[in-house]
């Protein structure tokens, strides 16, 4: 598995399965919130966009000006396939961020709901 390729849907089979009999019956401990838990992973989530974000701006000027590598057509093409190279990494870093801040959001909301569901 790279990051361009998703999971296999083998590697998914036990916890669809894990879902399917919480589905049917739902373990008391499921209910159970840790707070301690949940504010790791609200800490550990915020970290993860914020790192993410900090790769995103690091990346945004990454640029051959490909007017001052020379006359030489191999080095005009060399600036010309890094840059394409770096387009391609700034986008997969905005996709990251776009997932990490879906994340967290995510978490906010789920743990709302785990809140409004205990009173």
């Amino acid at each position: 598995m790279s990051v361009e390729e998703p999971p296999s849907l083998g590697s998914l089979s036990d916890s669809t399965r894990q879902l399917q009999q919480w589905g049917r019956e739902v373990p008391q401990d499921i209910l159970k919130v840790n707070h301690g838990a949940l504010n790791r992973w609200f800490l550990a989530a915020g970290q993860l966009v914020d790192a993410v974000n900090l790769q995103v701006a690091a990346a945004s000027n990454l640029r051959i000006n490909e007017g001052v590598v020379g006359s030489f057509q191999s080095a005009r093409v060399t600036a010309r396939n890094l840059n394409e190279s770096a387009d391609a990494i700034r986008q997969r870093l905005a996709e990251y961020a776009a997932f990490a801040t879906a994340l967290q959001e995510f978490s906010r909301a789920a743990y709302s709901a785990i809140q409004n569901a205990d009173r």
